[in-house]
């Protein structure tokens, strides 16, 4: 009776691993309500490790077409069941119309990880698990990882950055034994008053470098400080 326990559990480990983009492609194709609901296309589909339990995680974006709204994208994240096919973890990441997604600038590019459209995706803390790190079209960053406590994406990490500069505003060093990233901070979104706008009162921060490094009790980056040149390693 053991050894059929273990062969049943060898055979359900190598289905599981056996598991392609393909597969999920057509199951999803079939059975997810953004595409037998809304008549979505998947535009993308990626392996990632956010570190989401029961099977491969999978970054996806659907691509839904409407004459009222125009084109967007909606990026989902799932883990599927290679036996049962089953969906077991589901999670919307939002939507945006394509006209108004800004690919990855160049600076931000040289990042950890992989670009995946307006994403950077990549182990930022240092603990194993993939995070994505999102341009979101205004000069400011957002990071959101997986926390197993509560079984969700969180918002870790969201900063306005200063693009006034060929060199990255977003830097990933090791800061007085600590590894994190300092950022160039900036003004607030652009809002009513146009490209000439200035904020009043001027924002302080704007234009110096801040330290932020991960704190795993809080399930967030947190600042230290600003950074001095002599502790960057």
């Amino acid at each position: 009776m053991k050894y059929i326990i273990v062969v049943l559990f060898f055979f359900t480990s190598i289905s599981s691993i056996a598991q392609t983009s393909d597969e999920v492609v057509v199951l999803l194709h079939e059975i997810d309500d953004q595409s037998t609901r809304f008549g979505g296309q998947i535009f993308l589909i990626e392996e990632f490790n956010f570190g989401i339990p029961g099977g491969k995680n999978w970054l996806v974006e659907w691509k839904l077409e409407s004459s009222r709204t125009g084109i967007h994208l909606i990026t989902m994240i799932y883990v599927v069941n290679g036996i049962t096919e089953e969906i077991i973890f589901v999670e919307s990441l939002g939507a945006r119309r394509i006209d108004q997604i800004r690919p990855f600038t160049q600076h931000l590019e040289s990042l950890p990880g992989r670009t995946v459209g307006p994403h950077q995706i990549g182990d930022f803390n240092g603990e194993g698990f993939d995070m994505i790190l999102t341009n979101t079209g205004d000069p400011a960053i957002v990071i959101i990882g997986f926390n197993t406590h509560t079984g969700r994406f969180e918002l870790i990490f969201d900063e306005n950055f200063d693009d006034q500069y060929e060199n990255s505003p977003i830097r990933f060093i090791r800061y007085r034994g600590r590894y994190g990233f300092m950022v160039r901070e900036g003004d607030p979104p652009q809002v009513a008053g146009g490209p000439n706008w200035i904020p009043d009162p001027p924002n302080p921060r704007a234009g110096r470098w801040f330290f932020y490094t991960w704190d795993r009790e809080q399930f967030t980056f947190v600042e230290i400080g600003e950074v001095d040149k002599a502790g960057i390693k």
